[in-house]
């Protein structure tokens, strides 16, 4: 049996795919090569003992080859080569060939010009090669080539290069390269035809057994030689009197007859989900991450128990990091209706699996659930929506626009334009490239609806026997239709892929109208419940939902060591007016943060301050540099695992966990924290962690009467709210307003007065010595504030409180950047955590608060920043 050689492109080196290669595509043999996975190259090479065996008669040689070496060869014969041969071989797939044409001089140099082929590759890529070649005494083989090098050179090979020099340079150059040998070495001569074969035949041996000995070329078992013989001998059959078909028809058996192995499923499906899982830490918290990859998981789990039904083939799912996950597979034979219910087997069942879970959250009060039900309902009620490439979009395309070539691309082209226009609103840069993909894939599809309309047109019959594979008349018709509707030439796995996507639309008949109603009633009926049932189950636990998600978002995971704090610069200057800019990074440790911190403190302008806290860096940059401030937030964000800028309309939120060092100092602290975030801290007050208090002692304890007095009195507001009187007032009042009555007003002032009686009451039940302990015009201010009717009236009553609390001096501005607006707190035993504090400033509250907490005798330190969570509202 006649041998052939098959490439093993796990023997090529890195840098021999790089000559190859040149580009940055590069990383995809090199990923191949360094996970050992063969790639699909030519195979089936001829292995051929003389250059004889591949000769053709001159009028049977590719006149497409002729055409490409003519000039070379005229170039070469005016130069004194002559006695040309000619020689051609294809591989067996027919997806390469090359042609050469061969002459000699007297000089004993022959000249060699090739051209080759090779329809592996989308567009198809073609050579010319000149290259002239001696053999010396010593059997060493000297070249010369307008050729890059791209693999390595075989010993006894010596090769210069002239790249992209004609014939004539070539020559020139190489017969001077004759002329400087030594006597003792000189170049063989030839002069027959004979010699000239045996010489290139000793030269490809010296090649062919490098790359033997090398690995890179294999020759082909018998078994497999007798598979592709007959993968060859099907594809002539077929052809019938198509020689240029062989190719295409053997790729498009291959593509039918390709069998995924249950391993590579799993690792794909594996590796995919470690992928997404580790992409979606840089945007998610874990538990939402978890709560999504389930959701992903059971809504792909409809399409391939669906696509499993319809006996596709290959069926596999996988993962997608940063979009979600897919389920691939193929079935040529699929009419509409069962393409519709694959695309409503994700969505459809994740919708009613929400309400079942939601329902039992509802009832059995478990937030978990209602988490997830919530995200499977907006996940899979948005992906019935009818827009290309979401699965209401194919439901759609299966049932109505797949009826017309024309409906067919006017429909993509509105989901092209969709995509864009919904990425450029929601800034998503997701959708932006799912919009450009669809934009740049439209030309082609195009092509096919067009191909495939002309077709039925014509009643080429779609349907094969076995409902598997493509009838042969049927796939010579496609393959045809598609050469004449490209202008430019493809290869040959090219059009047997779009042969087997045209024998699909060829395929996929709309149901009649009947079905086609009852499967869009499914897909809007889910879509109504899913948009109903997500506005249930968030508005009945709002509260309860957030303060969960935030909660679990907000546990300090970071720990904070507070000698390790560092300023720059060591001596900053006095703090007046308002940063431009204040940016937080959050790195993966503190060594990082560390590293980062000193080569930030050799670029920063002067008039900026950087603060090395825990894992995180806090960077303020001067106001009136926005050219700045915007360099230096990309390179926060380029640097840090997580970066944010912080934003005065919705500070950021930090939360900070200690232990104390005894039982007496936790409630001394916490007593201190509450009577400051429990009361007006938005009021700027002057909190507990102010550096440089210049307060006297008498102030202090007067101000800290102040706080606690208005603790005092908030514990009885829910006894007051609460009185059956007040809440009929207020009923009343609400009815009033509703009805445009004219005794609004005289309502307002009766609840005004009932809360002030009431208030009054309630103070009047506590303890003397409770009574003796509160500030009497704190007392009035808090009454005034809860009984009030003008908010003019209001605010002033609660800035007057806080000048009893004791607040900063906002003459002089900046005095408030250790302020937070807001904050709660919680404490068990000796642990001490505050949570969703805002402050004024991010790179001064926090390190200051932390340092308190360290005088106090805390240790034991973890905190954590989130982005745009905190208020300037202490309500």
């Amino acid at each position: 049996m006649k041998k052939y050689l098959k490439l093993d492109s796990r023997r090529l080196s890195y840098a021999e795919y790089w000559k190859i290669v040149r580009s940055w595509k590069v990383i995809i043999p090199w990923t191949a090569k360094l996970l050992n996975i063969p790639m699909n190259f030519i195979s089936g090479l001829p292995f051929f003992e003389s250059l004889r065996e591949l000769t053709v008669p001159e009028e049977q040689f590719s006149a497409r080859a002729r055409e490409k070496l003519q000039s070379m060869l005229e170039e070469c014969q005016t130069l004194g080569f002559d006695s040309p041969i000619f020689s051609e071989y294809q591989s067996m797939h027919r997806d390469a060939c090359t042609s050469t044409i061969t002459v000699m001089h007297l000089s004993g140099a022959v000249a060699r010009l090739t051209y080759t082929v090779s329809l592996k590759m989308q567009p198809p890529r073609e050579n010319t090669l000149c290259y002239i070649l001696s053999e010396l005494r010593d059997g060493t083989f000297l070249v010369t080539s307008n050729r890059r090098q791209q693999f390595f050179t075989a010993p006894g090979i010596l090769i210069n290069r002239l790249i992209g020099a004609k014939s004539d340079k070539l020559v020139e150059f190489h017969l001077q390269k004759l002329a400087e040998l030594p006597l003792s070495n000189p170049a063989k001569r030839i002069s027959s035809t004979d010699e000239m074969y045996d010489l290139c035949d000793r030269y490809e041996k010296r090649g062919r057994d490098y790359g033997l000995q090398r690995g890179i070329y294999v020759v082909m078992n018998d078994e497999e030689t007798a598979l592709a013989h007959q993968d060859l001998a099907d594809a002539k059959t077929m052809a019938a009197d198509s020689e240029e078909d062989v190719g295409v028809l053997i790729e498009l058996n291959k593509l039918q007859n390709r069998k995924a192995s249950w391993t590579g499923m799993a690792i794909l499906f594996l590796v995919s989900l470690a992928l997404f899982i580790g992409a979606g830490t840089r945007r998610w918290s874990m538990d939402y991450l978890i709560i999504l990859a389930g959701v992903v998981f059971v809504h792909e789990l409809g399409h391939y128990l669906a696509m499993r039904t319809f006996n596709y083939k290959n069926v596999r799912m996988f993962f997608i990091p940063g979009f979600g996950a897919a389920v691939s597979g193929r079935h040529y034979n699929v009419p509409g209706w069962k393409k519709a219910v694959v695309s409503l087997m994700g969505p459809v069942p994740g919708i009613y699996l929400a309400l079942l879970m939601g329902g039992f959250g509802w009832y059995f009060h478990i937030p978990v659930l209602f988490k997830i039900a919530i995200v499977s309902l907006l996940l899979n009620g948005s992906n019935l929506l009818p827009v290309l490439p979401m699965d209401g979009g194919w439901v759609f395309h299966s049932l109505i626009f797949s009826r017309h070539d024309i409906l067919d691309v006017v429909f993509r082209v509105l989901a092209v334009i969709a995509l864009i226009a919904g990425a450029a609103c929601l800034r998503s840069q997701a959708l932006m490239c799912v919009g450009i993909l669809m934009a740049i894939t439209l030309p082609i599809t195009y092509r096919m609806v067009r191909v495939a309309a002309t077709l039925r047109r014509r009643g080429v019959q779609p349907v094969s026997e076995d409902n598997q594979t493509i009838p042969s008349a049927t796939a010579l018709a496609i393959i045809a239709e598609v050469r004449r509707a490209t202008k430019t030439r493809q290869s040959n796995k090219s059009i047997a892929q779009q042969t087997l996507q045209i024998f699909e639309m060829l395929n996929a008949r709309p149901p009649g109208w009947g079905a086609t109603i009852g499967l869009l009633f499914v897909q809007w009926a889910s879509i109504a419940v899913a948009v109903f049932f997500a506005v249930v189950f968030f508005v009945g636990q709002n509260w309860a939902l957030l303060n969960s998600l935030n909660l679990a978002k907000m546990v300090p995971n970071h720990k904070l060591v507070m000698e390790q704090s560092q300023t720059w610069p060591a001596e900053p200057t006095s703090v007046s007016g308002r940063p431009g800019a204040i940016l937080v990074g959050t790195f993966g440790d503190s060594a990082g943060a560390r590293l980062v911190f000193e080569d930030f403190t050799n670029r920063l302008p002067a008039n900026a301050t950087l603060k090395l806290f825990g894992d995180s860096l806090l960077l303020s940059l001067p106001s009136n540099d926005n050219a700045l401030q915007q360099r230096w937030f990309g390179e926060m964000r380029r640097r840090a695992k997580d970066a944010f800028e912080d934003d005065t309309n919705s500070h950021a939120a930090f939360s900070i966990s200690c232990l104390a060092p005894g039982t007496n100092a936790a409630e001394a602290i916490v007593n201190e924290l509450n009577g400051y975030f429990g009361t007006l801290p938005a009021e700027s007050l002057i909190p507990p962690w102010q550096p440089g208090d210049t307060r006297s002692s008498e102030e202090r304890a007067a101000n800290e009467m102040a706080r606690q007095t208005w603790l005092k009195l908030a514990n009885i507001a829910p006894d007051v709210e609460f009185d059956t009187n007040l809440e009929n007032l207020v009923n009343k009042l609400e009815l009033a307003q509703d009805s445009g009555g004219s005794n609004s007003a005289s309502l307002q002032s009766q609840i005004g007065a009932l809360r002030e009686s009431l208030y009054r009451q309630n103070i009047a039940q506590l303890p003397g010595r409770e009574q003796a302990a509160m500030d009497t015009n704190v007392v009035n201010l808090f009454v005034e504030i809860n009984s009030g009717e003008e908010a003019i009236q209001v605010d002033k009553a609660r800035r007057e409180a806080a000048e009893h609390m004791g607040r900063v001096s906002l003459a002089n501005d900046g005095a408030d950047r250790f302020c937070a607006s807001s904050g709660n707190l919680e404490n068990s035993g000796l642990t001490i955590k505050l949570n969703f504090i805002s402050f004024k400033r991010d790179d001064e509250g926090p390190p200051a608060l932390a340092a308190w907490l360290r005088d106090k005798g805390c240790d034991d330190f973890k905190y954590i920043f989130l982005p745009g969570m905190g208020t300037d509202d202490s309500d």
